[in-house]
Formats: C-alpha cells, structure tokens, sequence
C-alpha cells in the first residue's frame, strides 16, 4: 500500500472521506479501519457510527452491525436509519421477535417515513 502519513487524511471528515473511498473501491475492511477512526476523533457524532453498522452488514456481518447501531440509538433513539438498520440486521440473523420490536418503533416515530412501506411490508410477511 503507498498511503504513508503524509497521505493519511487528518480529523474527523478526512477519515471519513477516506473510509467512502475505500468502500467505493469494495475494500470494506479497509474502510471500516477509517470509520473506526473517524468515531474515535468525534465519539458524539452518529455518522461513522452508521458507516460501520452499514459496512458490517454489507460485509454480511449483522452481529457486528448490531453493536454499531446500538451505538447510534444510545446517542440518538429515534434515528431512523438505526432503527431500521437494526431491525434489518436482526432479520438477517433470524431473530424476527427483535427485528419486529425495531420496525415498530420506526413506525411510531415516522409512520410515512422513507421506509415506512418496506417495513410495513416485512411486517406483514412475518405475519405481524
């Protein structure tokens, strides 16, 4: 690799911007390394937060995605993007009864949210 320090980016954003590099590029692991970065240099921002939870279920990962968006809900617990990433995660590890529990509260908080029919949907499949 040729990043050496000159080249490694500096603060919370570059880090970021690097990580999003990176997964552009389908290094996710890599990227993950820049978002865990990007977290520890702003530990109160959600941002890198989502970025790792989404990365880990990207990965396939939904145990880790799950720490990650835990995270975020003790920072924020109506962020909609949590709610429905843990609820998605969740499913992907057959826990319906969680996945359930998450959808739900994004419905209660956003009722016409931007995933709102989609968990409306899934509900219905699991027949709740």
């Amino acid at each position: 690799r040729s990043d050496d320090k000159e080249n490694m980016p500096r603060g919370y954003l570059g880090q970021i911007e690097k990580g999003k590099k990176y997964l552009d590029r389908g290094e996710a692991n890599t990227a993950l390394t820049f978002f865990f970065k990007a977290h520890m240099a702003n530990p109160s921002s959600t941002k890198p937060l989502m970025l790792l939870a989404t990365t880990y279920n990207r990965l396939g990962s939904p145990a880790s995605a799950i720490v990650y968006f835990r995270k975020v809900l003790a920072l924020n617990s109506k962020h909609l993007g949590a709610l429905y990433g843990i609820g998605m995660a969740h499913l992907r590890n057959g826990n319906k009864g969680s996945a359930a529990k998450f959808f739900a509260k994004y419905l209660q908080i956003s009722p016409n949210g931007g995933k709102a029919k989609q968990i409306k949907a899934k509900l219905q499949a699991m027949g709740l």
